[in-house]
């Protein structure tokens, strides 16, 4: 992406502000700053070795279940499409964990063909103790954290327990079921208010500091943020919980 002079000013003069501490916090000092900013920067391409559809969909499952993933297990693969540099499978939305789906195929965007797998899971999930009713707020004693084998429940994000506890049950929630994302309503990742961790990266340097968010969002969205001593606002992306990246 190509980056205009006045984004590019406003990135740098925000990373030496995180340097000085005007914002909070220092990772690297302002000197290394403008170094990295005088010398171009190389950068990787990516995907440089071929990627075979069965590594596609293995990276594919851990991108889309999240952190709580520890096996996965990608069985019965059928598909015309070779090994590619850069091939990325992307699922079926109605897929089901454990179940024979469909893998859109694609290289840079574009479609090369689909394969047909089941995947096996091993995760971290959040599974109800207690009988939550909907519209209720879903209390710490309600959900345990274990380790299993996840077998028939929606190809998506696997949510860990501080993104259930204190959320509100979109649905009755019975003792013994696996907690997904549909059925509460996520608090937001970044609240009004709060005080966030900012990260500018420009080329191989990244500098973190705190500011605080105007605007409330989840993990993508672009709230605003105000730096601490220092006039206006910032755009930036959510990029974890309390975490944002300033955009160029």
């Amino acid at each position: 992406m190509t980056m205009s002079p006045g984004s590019r000013r406003v990135l740098v003069a925000t990373a030496l502000a995180l340097c000085a501490g005007a914002i909070g916090g220092e990772l690297v000092s302002a000197e290394a700053v403008g170094k990295a900013l005088g010398k171009a920067v190389a950068v990787p391409s990516a995907a440089a070795q071929a990627v075979s559809p069965r590594q596609a969909i293995e990276r594919a499952t851990l991108d889309r279940l999240g952190v709580g993933v520890t096996r996965v297990d990608v069985e019965s693969v059928t598909t015309r499409v070779e090994a590619l540099a850069g091939l990325v499978a992307v699922p079926d939305p109605t897929g089901l964990i454990g179940k024979t789906m469909r893998f859109a195929l694609t290289v840079n965007g574009q479609r090369r063909g689909i394969a047909v797998a089941a995947v096996r899971v091993r995760a971290r999930v959040a599974r109800a103790v207690k009988a939550v009713e909907r519209g209720e707020l879903i209390q710490q004693d309600a959900v345990v954290l274990v380790e299993d084998d996840v077998d028939g429940v929606r190809f998506g994000r696997l949510p860990q327990l501080d993104e259930i506890v204190g959320a509100r049950a979109r649905r009755d929630i019975a003792p013994g079921v696996v907690v997904t994302g549909g059925m509460f309503a996520a608090l937001p990742d970044v609240l009004n208010g709060d005080r966030v961790t900012v990260g500018v990266t420009i080329g191989r340097v990244h500098v973190t500091g705190e500011g605080i968010a105007s605007g409330s969002g989840h993990v993508g969205d672009v709230v605003h943020v105000m730096q601490t001593g220092r006039r206006g606002l910032l755009k930036a992306r959510i990029t974890g919980r309390g975490v944002v990246e300033v955009m160029p």
